[in-house]
């Protein structure tokens, strides 16, 4: 991942040596072309000192796989997993540790080195507000946004995906001030969307679906180095 980063920095910085070099007869071109290189290494230096990859996972919490005759293996991390932090109405969490527990839910995990905030969270076109769902007095969140902590995980719970109506929904997050959207995870065992479960090859007696991986937050150096991007594509238009 360091590599890839380091990789990506390199080239992105390259590419604008080269563009000053072949636009150096154009005072204004030169200008822009150097403005984004001061940018880029600032950006570089901001990526590696705040750090922040925040990883979105769907999954259903439903029979285990001796209990269903050989259905999907369980979420791995569930409440009161180790340095993880379970969200839900007052029924998710008591369904939540039960035998049959028939919970969807999603999984955030910072696997960067600095705190995030998430300021909202929501599934569409259902219309589900899933930090409103578990605030106080109806479930366990206080009200607010949640701060997530460097290597901690947090689930939040939606509850029972098919009486919820989750089929094909989209995940909507608001993260640090920047929205972000990922679609639910559609597979061969949950053609209808993970947090909607249903296992046809199970005769949908089953909705257990592991995490599954939906998106990833881009650390800030990334977003800054598209909206230098976008400066500079805009100012070298200006200049011609």
């Amino acid at each position: 991942m360091a590599l890839r980063r380091c990789l990506e920095h390199y080239y992105t910085v390259r590419f604008a040596l080269t563009l000053n070099d072949r636009e150096s007869k154009n005072p204004d071109m030169k200008v822009i072309a150097w403005f984004q290189m001061i940018i880029i290494g600032a950006s570089v230096f901001i990526g590696a000192t705040t750090k922040a990859d925040i990883v979105f996972f769907s999954g259903y919490y439903d029979l285990s796989p001796a209990a269903s005759g050989g259905g999907p293996p369980l979420p791995n991390l569930w409440i009161g997993s180790p340095n993880t932090t379970f969200y839900g109405s007052t029924s998710d969490q008591s369904s939540a540790v039960a035998s049959d527990p028939d919970i969807a839910g999603l999984l955030i995990q910072n696997t960067g080195s600095v705190s995030a905030t998430l300021s909202a969270l929501s599934l569409s076109p259902v219309g589900m507000d899933i930090l409103a769902r578990a605030t106080t007095p109806n479930g366990n969140l206080p009200a607010g946004s949640v701060t997530m902590l460097p290597g901690q995980s947090y689930i939040f719970a939606v509850g029972d995906g098919s009486e919820e109506n989750l089929s094909g929904q989209t995940v909507q997050s608001t993260l640090n001030g920047t929205t972000f959207s990922f679609a639910d995870a559609h597979t061969t065992l949950a053609p209808s969307g993970v947090l909607f479960g249903d296992s046809p090859n199970l005769g949908n007696q089953d909705e257990t679906q592991p995490w599954t991986q939906i998106g990833t937050v881009p650390e800030p150096s990334g977003i800054a180095l598209l909206g230098v991007s976008a400066i500079y594509f805009a100012l070298r238009r200006r200049a011609k």
